[in-house]
């Protein structure tokens, strides 16, 4: 069985604030848990094949959250024109929380019981599956920018004019939503001469030179482009060989 890997940090927590994850739970409601408060998390691993021993990460993270609740999160990475997301925060049934351990082959903690294998890919009712969508219709209409309807109140600002970006007024509204980091990125990329900016340079500008790893970058990357698709922003942060890279906006 497989181990968390020491060189991989959780996902920076939460689409509505620094400290709060939140997800659909098994009532089809909207639940929050705190990520530091977790009991334990688990990173998704993926193999090349059955011979496989190490697996090598991917953007999937389970936690067993304070209330011994099982959560599963999609880290998703969207482009400019992307379709939307699937609902990408779900908390799972036991016997799920089983299924995918058994899947991203770890030992079931205590209080889970073995199931018997099955691919969740070929099921579109299984919560473990990347495509499952909720059934109730009273959240057809909901916002899937982050994953989950957007309980926060819709902004009445504008962050455009024309085709310029207000950037002073949508890093404001960033930080009285509680998106410091996400703020941060949009200040410094805003700041920088060129397109890009290293990993390096977003540790010591965004969170104020702590070390972070490349994946918690990538997490903060994916949490700002949720804010721009709910602000309507035609901004986009996308990473590759260590960089941050700032999409220009159409027009």
């Amino acid at each position: 069985m497989t181990d968390v890997p020491s060189y991989l940090e959780r996902p920076r927590k939460s689409p509505t604030s620094d400290d709060y994850w939140e997800y659909l739970n098994l009532a089809g409601e909207i639940g929050r848990f705190d990520v530091s408060q977790a009991k334990k998390f688990w990173v998704g691993l993926r193999f090349e094949d059955d011979n496989d021993q190490d697996g090598k990460p991917k953007d999937e993270f389970l936690y067993r959250t304070s209330g011994d609740r099982f959560v599963l999160i999609f880290l998703v990475y969207s482009e400019p024109g992307d379709p939307p997301m699937p609902w990408t925060a779900r908390e799972l049934t036991r016997e799920d929380a089983a299924l995918w351990l058994m899947i991203n082959r770890y030992e079931l903690p205590p209080g889970l019981d073995p199931t018997p294998l099955r691919d969740p890919s070929k099921h579109l009712s299984s919560r473990v599956n990347f495509e499952w969508r909720p059934e109730s219709p009273n959240l057809d209409s909901c916002s899937l920018a982050s994953g989950l309807p957007d309980s926060r109140p819709a902004s009445p600002r504008e962050f455009t004019h024309g085709s310029e970006i207000l950037y002073d007024e949508l890093i404001n509204d960033l930080l009285q939503n509680r998106q410091t980091h996400a703020s941060r990125l949009v200040a410094r990329m805003r700041k920088h001469r060129s397109l890009t900016v290293s990993f390096e340079d977003i540790e010591a500008s965004v969170y104020e030179g702590e070390q972070r790893t490349s994946q918690a970058i990538r997490s903060l990357v994916n949490r700002t482009n949720n804010e721009m698709v709910i602000r309507k922003v035609p901004l986009r942060f996308k990473t590759a060989d260590g960089r941050v890279i700032k999409e220009s906006p159409p027009g």
